[in-house]
């Protein structure tokens, strides 16, 4: 079933995440109302989808500096659906980051 459907491994894995402390993050996640590519079996949508929006929220817990975005209207590659969200978070933890140095 590959990776995709590995949701114990992947759980474990995120269980395993170092904690960030207060370095800046930015979590964006695909909107769920979003089309999805095609080839999944939509039992299997349904049944996975709310654990992955869930996983999107526990990975944003990893820092206490973090924001979580669900992009609307974003499917799975919001870098091409979406780009100038994805360009405004990586300026937005550039920007924290540099603050941060400045202190």
């Amino acid at each position: 079933m590959g990776e995709w459907f590995n949701f114990p491994e992947n759980s474990k894995l995120l269980r395993h995440l170092p904690n960030l402390g207060n370095k800046p993050l930015v979590v964006l996640t695909h909107d769920p109302k979003a089309l999805k590519p095609g080839g999944l079996v939509s039992q299997w949508e349904s049944l996975t989808e709310p654990i992955w929006q869930q996983l999107q929220v526990d990975l944003a817990t990893i820092s206490t500096n973090s924001k979580h975005i669900v992009v609307d209207q974003a499917g799975h590659n919001i870098q091409f659906e979406k780009p100038d969200v994805v360009v405004e978070a990586i300026l937005d933890v550039v920007e924290e980051a540099r603050a941060r140095s400045r202190r």
